[in-house]
């Protein structure tokens, strides 16, 4: 699911989304997980630490 170009969509999308996240929050020291929803669908949950704006180079602006 996080590997770059895997789409379920026929036809549509590059399949970079979840693949891009993936990079962008583990390059933060987060963690994303995703598991099915009873329901229905998929939940995704991103952990990210306290100071993931020192941590990415950003300065936070509140």
């Amino acid at each position: 699911m996080f590997d770059p170009f895997h789409t379920t969509k026929l036809g549509e999308g590059t399949g970079l989304g979840l693949s891009i996240s993936q990079t962008l929050i583990q390059r933060a020291n987060g963690l994303i997980t995703v598991c099915n929803r009873p329901e229905g669908g998929a939940e995704f949950t991103i952990w990210l630490p306290e100071d993931v704006a020192d941590t990415a180079g950003v300065t936070a602006v509140s």
